[in-house]
């Protein structure tokens, strides 16, 4: 299996990168004027619903870190390869206390991933339901993935991404990495590795979910 890795300053040193911002979709879209917004994003029938989650928080949602030379690099992940295992390995020989990326381009012939749905029961307003997999040549259009750990170490693959499949429909949602197999097109992945902060996954009292919890310290 063959890796390329390649140093970078910035975002705009990767090949092709817009030195802009990458992701620009309701930055740049007024629902009332844009032709090309997406019809169903203010549809009735889509108005956002509050909920309340049934703790109280006990910890930040947001911490300040200074990131002192953080370590960029460019991954391109080979046809056929587990993304997953791919990711771990190639990050293995590197110290490194938290980590986090985005899907350049590249597309995969097997994915899995979720999407929220009404909890039925429990206390949790909503759940992940089951698992939802793609068998044809899937083409990524975005993906951002963090880089968390569990409470013995190991790394976790947090990832939220889109693709359209064969026929041109779209999909999204939490992308499942170690079920994900590259397609026709290799995998090009910008990975940022830094040194102090990251994310450590915990039980939340607030949403009574497991979720990747900031800390600004370096990890032991």
């Amino acid at each position: 299996m063959n890796l390329s890795f390649h140093g970078a300053t910035s975002a705009s040193a990767i090949e092709g990168a817009d030195p802009s911002p990458l992701f620009k979709l309701n930055a740049v879209s007024d629902p009332a004027t844009d032709a090309d917004y997406p019809r169903h994003a203010h549809n009735e029938a889509n108005t956002a619903r509050g909920f309340c989650h049934p703790g109280t928080a006990t910890s930040p949602r947001m911490l300040s870190v200074q990131i002192r030379a953080p370590q960029d690099m460019r991954i391109t992940i080979p046809c056929g390869a587990n993304v997953g295992k791919t990711l771990r390995d190639a990050l293995a020989p590197h110290h490194y206390s938290g980590a986090m990326g985005y899907i350049c381009r590249g597309s995969a012939r097997a994915l899995q991933y979720h999407v929220i749905i009404a909890a039925t029961e429990g206390d949790r307003p909503y759940i992940y339901g089951a698992p939802i997999r793609e068998s044809g040549e899937a083409t990524f259009i975005n993906g951002t993935v963090n880089f968390g750990r569990d409470a013995n170490g190991a790394v976790l693959l947090h990832c939220h991404g889109g693709y359209a499949d064969t026929n041109g429909v779209l999909h999204g949602g939490h992308l499942i990495l170690d079920e994900t197999v590259v397609g026709a097109e290799p995998l090009v992945m910008h990975l940022c590795l830094f040194g102090q902060g990251g994310f450590v996954q915990g039980e939340d009292e607030e949403t009574h979910y497991k979720l990747l919890q900031p800390y600004a310290g370096a990890l032991q």
